[in-house]
Order: C-alpha cells, then sequence, then structure tokens
C-alpha cells in the first residue's frame, strides 16, 4: 500500500510545481469588438461596461492622433439616434480614464471617423457633441468605441442625449500655412476663423496640440473687432476671427491639430471644435498641421549671413580669393568677403580676435618647441580639427597630445597643442591644422 501512496504523493507535488495545470484563459467582454457591438437599451439612462480584459483587434483602427500607448483595451456600442439634430454622447462615471470615439461604418476597415476626445474640462471622462444625420427610411446606427487611454482598465458609463444648437458654429477655416519647419526658429500660423454664432460668446480660446496631445500654444479669441478683438469682418452673428499661433522653434515634429473653444462668461454655455474639443470641424476644414525640425546647418546659416551663394557658398568656395576655403574661414572666424588673415589671439581667459592658428615656440634652450593655438567652432559636430607637425613640407604626423582648450567665446573654442619634439633636436619643424568635414 506504501507504493502507491508514494507515487500518488509525487504526482501531486509535479502538479504543484505547474506541470499540467491547465491555463485559465480570461474573457474579454461580450462587446469586445465591432462584431458584438451591443446595442443599449437605453442610452439615455446610461449604459454600463467594462474595459478589463478587453483587446484590439487585427485590423481595428486608431483614432487620428492615437497610437497603442494611448488608445487601449476597446469595448463598443451601436447607436441609432431617433431623428436629425445635436448630441452628446459621454463616458462620465467611467471608473477609469477613457478614450471616446463616434464612427460611421459598419467593419473595421469601412469605419470613418466622427470625432475623438480622451478628456473634459470636469476630469478624465470624455465627452464628444455632434450633428447626428438619421434617414428615417433607413437609418444607420452610429458605431461608439470607448478606449482605456492608459494600461488601466475598469468599469466604464455611457450614456447619449439630445443637446442644444452650439452657440458658436465653425463654418470655415484658413490656415497661413499647413507644413512649417521649426529646425531653424519658431514659426507663426495664422488662423482665419469664420464663426456663426446664436448666442453671444464673451471668451475664447484658440490652442495647438502637439504629436503628443499636449498644448503647445494658444491665444484668447476675443469677440471684439480688431484691432481691440480678433474679428476682422462680419459681426457677432456672422464673423470672421484672426488669431496667430506660434508654434515655438525646436518643437517635435509631427502632426499638429488644433482646437477652439468659445462660452459666456459665467461658462454655463461652451462651444468647443476640433482637437480634444467636444464637436468635430466640419467636413473639408483643415484640422491638422505638419511640422517638420530639420537639424539647422550651422555653416549654411554662416554663409546665409554673408548673403553667398552657388559655388560661393560651398565649404570648398573662396569668394574673397585669398587662398582660403569657406571652412577654414568658418572655422577661424574671418569673413569670406574680406582677403585679409589675421592669426588668433587669446588674452587671459578670452578670445580677443579671431583668425587663422597662431605657431609659436615655447621654453628656452634644449626644451624649445612648437606650439600651435587654434580656433575650433562651438555647436557644429561635422567639422573635426586635427594639428599635425613635421620635419618638412612633406612629411607629417599628428601630434599625440590631447588639445588643451584655453578660451570660449560665444561661437568659438581656442585650443592649444604642443610638440612632442623639442626644436634643438631638428634643423627644422613645422606645424599645421586641418579642418575636416564629415557629414
Amino acid at each position: 500500500m506504501s507504493k502507491p501512496s508514494f507515487a500518488f504523493i509525487v504526482a501531486a507535488s509535479l502538479l504543484l510545481a505547474g506541470l499540467g495545470v491547465p491555463v485559465v484563459q480570461a474573457l474579454p467582454p461580450d462587446n469586445d469588438n465591432i462584431v458584438n457591438a451591443i446595442e443599449p437599451a437605453d442610452i439615455e439612462t446610461g449604459e454600463t461596461g467594462t474595459t478589463v480584459d478587453a483587446t484590439m483587434d487585427s485590423g481595428e483602427p486608431f483614432p487620428t492622433g492615437y497610437n497603442a500607448s494611448s488608445y487601449q483595451g476597446t469595448v463598443w456600442w451601436k447607436w441609432t439616434p431617433p431623428f436629425s439634430g445635436w448630441y452628446e454622447v459621454t463616458t462620465d462615471g467611467s471608473a477609469t480614464d477613457t478614450v471616446l470615439a463616434v464612427w460611421t461604418g459598419s467593419t473595421y476597415g469601412s469605419l470613418s471617423l466622427v470625432h475623438v476626445n480622451d478628456e473634459s474640462p470636469a476630469g478624465s471622462f470624455s465627452r464628444i457633441r455632434f450633428f447626428a444625420v438619421v434617414d428615417l427610411f433607413n437609418p444607420q446606427p452610429y458605431l461608439i468605441s470607448v478606449a482605456s487611454k492608459t494600461a488601466s482598465r475598469g468599469a466604464v458609463a455611457l450614456s447619449a442625449f439630445q443637446v442644444p444648437d452650439p452657440i458658436s458654429t465653425v463654418t470655415a477655416a484658413t490656415l497661413s500655412a499647413t507644413t512649417v519647419d521649426v529646425g531653424a526658429s519658431a514659426a507663426n500660423i495664422t488662423f482665419d476663423i469664420a464663426l456663426t454664432s446664436t448666442a453671444t460668446f464673451e471668451t475664447g480660446t484658440l490652442k495647438l496640440y502637439g504629436p503628443s496631445n499636449n498644448v503647445v500654444a494658444s491665444t484668447p479669441v476675443v469677440p471684439a473687432n480688431s484691432p481691440a478683438g480678433n474679428r476682422v469682418s462680419g459681426n457677432q452673428a456672422n464673423g470672421v476671427y484672426r488669431m496667430t499661433i506660434t508654434v515655438p522653434q525646436g518643437s517635435a515634429a509631427g502632426t499638429y491639430r488644433w482646437g477652439i473653444s468659445m462660452s459666456n462668461t459665467s461658462g454655463t454655455q461652451v462651444t468647443s471644435w476640433g482637437r480634444e474639443s467636444f464637436t468635430p470641424l466640419p467636413f473639408g476644414v483643415t484640422s491638422s498641421i505638419t511640422v517638420n525640425n530639420t537639424p539647422v546647418d550651422p555653416f549654411v546659416t554662416w554663409t546665409g549671413g554673408y548673403s553667398l551663394s552657388g559655388n560661393d557658398a560651398l565649404r570648398t568656395g573662396d569668394p574673397d580669393k585669398d587662398g582660403l576655403t569657406n571652412l577654414i574661414e568658418y572655422e577661424s572666424g574671418l569673413s569670406p568677403l574680406l582677403g585679409t588673415k589675421p592669426t588668433v589671439v587669446v588674452t587671459g581667459n578670452s578670445i580677443t580676435q579671431t583668425g587663422l592658428p597662431a605657431i609659436t615656440v615655447v621654453g628656452t634652450g634644449d626644451q624649445r618647441r612648437l606650439r600651435v593655438v587654434f580656433l575650433r567652432r562651438l555647436g557644429d559636430s561635422t567639422v573635426s580639427a586635427t594639428v599635425q607637425f613635421g620635419d618638412n613640407l612633406t612629411g607629417w604626423s599628428n601630434a599625440t597630445a590631447t588639445p588643451t582648450v584655453l578660451a570660449t567665446s560665444a561661437t568659438h573654442e581656442a585650443l592649444v597643442v604642443e610638440d612632442e619634439i623639442f626644436v634643438p633636436a631638428r634643423e627644422r619643424r613645422f606645424g599645421r591644422v586641418g579642418y575636416t568635414y564629415t557629414p
């Protein structure tokens, strides 16, 4: 009897160690995918659900401006409004930070985004206001997705109801530029936005959102006529408002989107359009701006300062015909338009004169050796400097000593290298500095 008992104990131990233990797979919510989207029984009263164990399906689209880190684990509803009009869809009451999107279509491949919103002024829930178009003879449902904005999952609430017409409606918008480059300097974008208002708004804000949905810049919208306000034509009921947004130099490259909001003084009436706003911009209105951040080439900036062009603007160019290439004059702090050839002067810890390398003899007696002081332009890693010494003008060897910084200015640093060979050991000794450009 003891032998079977012993074998049973061993088998039980193996199971406890994880061998042969069945894996229990967590089940996603019933409406985890678009095929099983739930038709709400009473969406005005409110629907409930959960994003716990919700997934992203193969082929499921991300709303514009979102990715796998900011739009996770969706659950789906499909809803047909009773008639055409303005409606609000909200996730107010959810226990997790949500991203709410409204779509038209019936499959992942046919979806068209109506609008997306992941924040409301009151907190982490989301809400969207849009004009629903309902064909009473052939009504088509809107599809609603609720996603988690972060890795956190939890209970979600969903409701939709009719709302009054907005106090102001964006009817058109013209941007001075839809592509800008902020590598060399900040970029200004002027917005001319046509608003139709059914009620007087007293305050407003135009915001520009970066690729990470952060507010990059904002400016107030003042309803008064220009110059006291932003209105450049029309009247309060139908007017065009002009605002300028500045994209700071060095801002991240990517797609930027804008949003505008208007409200009365008490804030009881609020209308917002565009990015991070309740209401989508009208069809055909430009909603995005492409921002590039092209690295600045300091040499191009330098040649531009002297209005050089063509071959005269090349690193190998020599517009002043003094035998020095632009690259040498650029590194030495000289003008490419003047044929002068001063040498660098360092006084104390300051560069008191820019110029070509200064080669002198230091030390006394048998300890005399060549000393080279030269300039190197700051902020340009594409150029390297090499100090060489030699007994004649055809045989050169790179200096073995590491250059030491003597002084620094706003544009250059002065470095010094001393020869490792003493002059008395040679009949002659020469030194030189070479600059190499490596794109």
